[in-house]
C-alpha cells in the first residue's frame, strides 16, 4: 500500500506516541521517506526494531 509522505508521517507520529510499540515495519521507503523516518524517530526510545526496504532505484547505487 502506498501511503505517501503524509501517511508515513502519521504512522511515525503514532509510533512516537505509543510507549508499547517495540517493532515497526514501514515497508518500502523512498529517499525522502527515509529522511522523514530518521528525523521523526530520532527521539523515540521505545522502538527496539525498525524494518524497512529501500526502493529499487535507490538500491542500484549500492550494488557493485
Amino acid at each position: 500500500m502506498h501511503l505517501g509522505e503524509r501517511g508515513l508521517l502519521r504512522i511515525i507520529d503514532a509510533a512516537n506516541k505509543s510507549e508499547h510499540l517495540e517493532r515497526l515495519d514501514v515497508g518500502i521507503l523512498t529517499d525522502d521517506g527515509l529522511m522523514l523516518l530518521a528525523e521523526r524517530l530520532a527521539e523515540n526510545h521505545h522502538l527496539n526494531e525498525l524494518i524497512f526496504t529501500e526502493t529499487a532505484d535507490h538500491q542500484k547505487y549500492w550494488t557493485a
